[in-house]
C-alpha cells in the first residue's frame, strides 16, 4: 500500500519529484499483480468536478505505471472521503494524492 504521490492543486501531472517513488512502485508490481489506484481531492471545488480530477489523477498514475486496464481497478474517490483536515493547508495540500494498493496472490 503506497500513499505517498501528492499533486498540485487542481493538477493531475506527475511532479519530476514524484518519479523515483513511482519508480520504486512499479519495480513492485508482479505479472499476477492487481493494482487499485485511489485518487483524492481537497475539498474545494464541486463534489463532481473533484471526482473527475481524481479520475484523471488515477489515470496519469496507471499510464506512468504501464498497467493495462485488465490488471487495474480506479477509484476516483474526489472529496467524498477526506484523507486529512481540511481546515489548514497542509491537510488540504496531503489531500490531493492517490493510493495504491498491490495485490499480488501467493501460491
Amino acid at each position: 500500500r503506497f500513499s505517498l504521490i501528492v499533486f498540485d492543486f487542481d493538477k493531475a501531472e506527475i511532479l519530476p519529484q514524484q518519479i523515483p517513488i513511482l519508480n520504486e512502485i512499479k519495480k513492485r508490481i508482479a505479472n499476477n499483480s492487481h493494482v487499485i489506484i485511489a485518487g483524492y481531492t481537497d475539498k474545494i471545488g464541486e463534489p463532481s468536478y473533484n471526482k473527475d480530477l481524481a479520475l484523471r489523477r488515477c489515470l496519469v498514475v496507471q499510464k506512468f505505471l504501464d498497467l493495462p486496464d485488465e490488471k487495474v481497478e480506479l477509484q476516483p474517490v474526489g472529496s467524498d472521503v477526506l484523507l486529512f483536515d481540511n481546515d489548514s493547508p497542509q491537510g488540504r495540500c496531503y489531500s490531493r494524492t492517490v493510493q495504491l494498493i498491490i495485490q499480488t496472490p501467493k501460491y
